[in-house]
């Protein structure tokens, strides 16, 4: 194993000029089976979410629950956030068979038994620290408008994102935004045209949402551009769904960042209470960065700088990482500032799958050959369902880590294939060289379980 391993390594480098490094280890024993530049640094990309959960799960727990707090104080409507980054979530409401609008819709009905026929005055999302949504320093500001670069509040609403899909008929190009509010004013200025070309722009209030370009077909799926101010997205969409529950909204919808709880006087009406499983298995299973960052914020001191350090001094303290061997900038892996080494990816997951969570975590990772990202890697019958595998990619860096699973679904080998400077274009031969690297660890399994 040692031999092919290392065989197909040396192989894709000299092809390629990039660089690998491979960590496996027995999960059970936690010993090293395969060190290849184990010790060195890598840009993680997205394979530091692995970290950030294993982190969190260490310092919150298996049990814990994000929670959202819904007050009245009078007729205003006042909602407290804990950096919840589920709610409204297209995933888990399929998941779940839900409505993205369920649990505002719970809201509203409390609010309205509350208010017993009267109107709602203003609607005042409480953020303290948070004026609009943030990102970490080091995110590369071209990614602001997409999903993986939506920011975070303590309070979330759909990923931060509004999606918007087109219809082209008669002539005309009409959108269609998700969430719906009519509170956000939607100002069509696409047209038809030979490029589908178009671009949103939103007001920083989220008050009006401006649509402009070129359209040249009909979209039905929803493409996601992030909003600056996410808790300014709930507010808005929580004000619609209470005109729907038959309550007005007379007042404004306003941010206050200032306050660190709700007036003495305020009654708590509603409250969500969401577990950690769920947030895991959104940055796991499906990447999203937003979750990943609220983990490591609500783990944290609630900022960036902060927030990082406690993720780090968990590592130390609880995996016995040497704090030289990484460098954490986010908990998703957007930022290209982080580093880790292979020999840490797999020595931290390891430990953490027998740790609290454990199975928690095994659940959270795509499977090859199934689902999510990796359902047309590893999917040939000796390999289908036989690794489990997050994914990462940021500019230059294509990394794999997960474990391998023996015969009876057991996590047996713990795997980090990280490679840096992949050409441009060079994605699918890093690709490759991760799946071969797997087949192996697959085949050595098997034949070692028939000895």
């Amino acid at each position: 194993m040692r031999r092919a391993v290392a065989s197909l390594v040396d192989r894709y480098q000299r092809k390629t000029g990039a660089v690998v490094g491979v960590s496996v280890r027995d999960t059970a024993a936690d010993s090293a089976l395969i060190s290849t530049r184990a010790d060195e640094s890598f840009v993680p990309a997205s394979n530091l979410k692995l970290l950030t959960a294993a982190a969190a799960l260490a310092r919150l727990g298996a049990d814990f629950q994000f929670t959202t707090s819904v007050y009245c104080c009078g007729q205003d409507v006042i909602v407290v956030g804990g950096f919840d980054p589920t709610l409204g979530d297209p995933r888990l409401a399929e998941h779940f068979e839900k409505s993205i609008y369920a649990e505002f819709d719970a809201w509203a009905a409390a609010i309205a038994e509350h208010l017993a026929g009267r109107d709602a005055g203003d609607v005042i999302l409480l953020t303290p620290g948070y004026a609009t949504g943030s990102r970490p320093a080091s995110w590369p500001a071209r990614h602001n408008t997409t999903e993986f670069g939506a920011p975070v509040s303590p309070l979330n609403f759909r990923d931060n994102c509004i999606g918007v899909s087109f219809k082209l008929a008669a002539g005309e190009v009409r959108p269609t935004l998700v969430p719906a509010s009519r509170h956000i004013r939607v100002v069509n200025n696409v047209t038809p045209g030979t490029q589908h070309l178009w671009q949103m722009v939103t007001e920083p209030d989220v008050s009006v949402v401006t649509l402009s370009g070129t359209v040249s077909i009909s979209v039905s799926k929803p493409y996601p551009v992030s909003v600056d101010s996410p808790q300014m997205l709930l507010g808005r969409v929580l004000a619609d769904r209470l005109a729907r529950a038959g309550v007005a909204v007379t007042g404004s919808i306003r941010v206050d960042s200032e306050s660190d709880s709700p007036p003495d006087d305020a009654a708590l009406v509603a409250e969500t209470q969401t577990p950690i499983a769920h947030a895991i298995w959104l940055a796991d299973k499906h990447s999203l960065n937003m979750a990943a960052e609220c983990l490591l914020l609500r783990s944290g001191d609630g900022a960036w700088p902060g927030s990082a350090a406690a993720m780090t001094d968990t590592l130390v303290q609880s995996f016995a990482v040497d704090a030289d061997d990484v460098t954490i900038q986010d908990g998703s892996g957007l930022s290209p500032d982080n580093r880790v080494t292979p020999g840490v990816m797999t020595s931290v997951l390891a430990s953490a799958v027998k740790g609290e969570g454990g199975e928690l975590l095994l659940n959270s990772l795509p499977i090859a050959g199934v689902d999510s990202k990796v359902a047309d890697r590893l999917s040939e019958p000796a390999y289908r369902g036989r690794v489990l595998a997050k994914t990462g990619y940021i500019f230059g860096s294509q990394c794999l880590s997960g474990f391998v699973l023996n015969a009876d679904g057991l996590p047996a080998l713990t795997y980090s294939v990280l490679i840096n400077r992949v050409p441009d274009g060079g994605g699918d031969a890093a690709h490759n060289l991760q799946d071969d690297i797997c087949r192996e660890l697959v085949d050595a399994l098997d034949a070692n379980a028939q000895e």
